[in-house]
């Protein structure tokens, strides 16, 4: 009989425990592991650049989806984008910070700049925008295909003017082309594309190396000769993929590729909030509505969902092309 009796005590007393139990765990499972407060997005450069644009758009439709936490673009400009990104290295490691950039101007700080960081200090979510690289006459010139461009440069070598803008992954490009094909041009260099393009306009330039999709504002204004994309850019169908006008040469899709990152502590040690952070990245880029805000912003033509394994392969190839020109990018 006190058998019994202790029985049903105990019972009594596991059946709560049990209970609760089982509600901290449902409570567990409902508690998502990404985001638990307000996300700082740190941009590199300063507002109203191609990555400040970039970063805003996807804050704006990215924070819609998750269910009360903001995501705040905070502007870090300065040294060609190192010190935003040491800023973000710096940042608490919880997930509540991430990163904004572009590849290959983040090797460009740890190579020619002397970066006191690595790219193994990043673990990247997605590469979403890859804005080709383009070598661009005005609509004018003589030059009709990048052969005439190339041949009148092997016929008189030092006279042509190309411009370039160093620190982007448009001169990086720049430096491989002329290289590749052995020519002896006079580069010009510029602090951004605004004065590029105008100086082009002027007809100060024989051609620019410049960005497929950023050339699109100028419209007919212009003839885009050749692209850096392996197929044709569809903003100019008309001009032809370097690698198959020059299938001998090996010259990767070099362009700017802004991309989101985390930190790899982080990552590492918090392998669940990261999926989960790859997740909702994935599943608002596929949500209609950011579809719809791309196709509204134009920008759908260089916007695409590869994921962190594609998107740390292009990093490493981009950076190992930046090796390449070390010396040159550093003024050497």
């Amino acid at each position: 009989m006190h058998h019994i009796k202790r029985y049903f005590f105990k019972m009594l007393i596991a059946v709560p425990i049990l209970a609760l139990s089982s509600l901290g765990s449902a409570i567990a499972q409902q508690t998502p592991a990404w985001p638990t407060k307000n996300i700082k997005l740190i941009v590199p450069f300063g507002a109203g650049g191609s990555v400040d644009r970039f970063s805003r758009g996807l804050a704006s439709q990215w924070e819609k989806t998750l269910g009360g936490p903001s995501i705040i673009v905070e502007n870090r400009g300065g040294a060609g984008g190192m010190l935003g990104a040491r800023t973000f290295v710096g940042a608490p490691k919880d997930g509540s910070v991430l990163f904004a950039g572009i590849q290959p101007t983040l090797s460009m700080n740890i190579v020619a700049q002397g970066a006191d960081f690595s790219l193994d200090d990043f673990v990247f979510v997605n590469i979403e925008q890859r804005d080709y690289s383009s070598i661009t006459v005005p609509a004018g010139s003589k030059y009709k295909t990048i052969e005439d461009l190339v041949n009148d440069a092997r016929a008189n070598p030092g006279k042509l003017k190309i411009s370039m803008v160093p620190g982007s992954g448009t001169y990086l490009f720049g430096l491989a082309f002329i290289k590749a094909l052995g020519l002896d041009v006079n580069v010009v260099t510029f602090n951004g594309g605004g004065t590029q393009r105008t100086d082009l306009l002027g007809g100060h330039s024989d051609a620019m190396v410049a960005s497929a999709y950023g050339d699109m504002v100028l419209g007919d204004k212009v003839r885009v000769l050749a692209v850096s994309s392996l197929e044709p850019f569809p903003g100019w169908p008309n001009a032809v993929p370097i690698t198959k006008a020059y299938p001998s040469i090996k010259i990767p899709p070099i362009g700017d590729n802004r991309f989101i990152a985390v930190s790899k502590e982080f990552a590492e040690k918090n392998p669940q909030a990261f999926a989960a952070i790859v997740e909702s990245y994935k599943n608002n880029f596929n949500s209609q509505a950011y579809q719809d805000y791309l196709k509204k912003q134009g920008s759908i033509l260089i916007s695409a969902y590869r994921g962190p394994e594609q998107s740390a392969q292009m990093v490493r190839e981009l950076h190992d092309v930046v090796v390449e020109f070390k010396e040159t990018l550093k003024g050497n």
